[in-house]
């Protein structure tokens, strides 16, 4: 003990005593690595150990309905409301579970029985206006036209013709007439205009000038069911020459004179407009 405290050796004193701080120090170290490592490893296996279980939680306890009886509250199994078994597949007793349908609950589709999709839907109240204009219009279109089929022709002692036109022309100038047949009887009928029972005539004297029989194209075709006391009307024109079969023109020209346009409706009474040529 007397060499611990009291160096004895060829060095000084003082060298002897560094070396033992050093050893000293050097010793504490070490321990304190050693605790170091003792303590990290025992953290270590703190943290492999297993977690706590859950606390067990009670499944609710249904309230007793009024048609219990107590023997039935006093059997109910006390397994019901304990904590469940860790891995356990098994539902509690007061779990709700989604029962399979009987074949009591399963419908059976109608083979005779449309979809839904097929259902005629009931027709609604526009649609219902909608199908009764159209009928009304079909009805008025049939109505007419059996009207225009049965209607009689206006017959010629009923039908009267008029004719208007200018009055100078100059000799070789093409003059346009007015013309319409009126419904003079007190009954409708149909007027029907071509080139078969309208003729347009223009004379001087004896000498026939021009006329629509020779080109009925000239007629223009008029259909018409006339009332009492109304008209169809058209206009013609004259084109200041001489015609011929065929609507083909000869080549005299009318001179100057006096000149009647003369109109014919079947055997109507024919109505005549004079005219000069200057």
């Amino acid at each position: 003990m007397s060499s611990v405290l009291h160096p004895v050796g060829p060095e000084p004193r003082e060298r002897y005593w560094v070396r033992r701080v050093a050893v000293l120090v050097a010793a504490v170290v070490a321990i304190g690595i050693v605790i170091a490592l003792v303590g990290n490893a025992m953290s270590a296996g703190s943290a492999v150990q297993a977690e706590p279980a859950p606390p067990s939680v009670s499944a609710p306890t249904l309230p007793p309905t009024p048609s219990a009886s107590p023997s039935a509250e006093a059997t109910a199994s006390p397994t019901a409301s304990g904590s469940p078994t860790p891995g356990s597949a098994t539902p509690s007793a007061a779990a709700p579970s989604s029962a399979a349908p009987t074949p009591s609950d399963t419908v059976t589709p109608d083979p005779k029985q449309k979809p839904k999709s097929e259902r005629s839907t009931p027709p609604t109240s526009t649609d219902k206006k909608k199908a009764e204009q159209q009928a009304a219009e079909k009805k008025a279109a049939a109505k007419k036209k059996k009207a225009a089929t049965v209607l009689a022709s206006c017959p010629a002692d009923d039908v009267r013709s008029t004719l208007t036109g200018p009055r100078k022309v100059k000799a070789g100038k093409s003059a346009k007439f007015s013309l319409s047949l009126i419904n003079g009887s007190d009954k409708s009928c149909y007027a029907k205009v071509t080139g078969a029972n309208f003729r347009l005539t223009i004379v001087s004297g004896s000498d026939r000038i021009w006329s629509s029989e020779d080109c009925p194209k000239a007629v223009p075709a008029q259909s018409r069911k006339l009332t009492p006391q109304k008209s169809v009307d058209w206009t013609m024109r004259w084109d200041g020459t001489r015609s011929g079969k065929g609507c083909k023109e000869r080549k005299e020209s009318p001179e100057a004179g006096y000149y009647w346009a003369i109109a014919n409706f079947d055997d109507a009474r024919e109505v005549r407009w004079r005219l000069i040529l200057t």
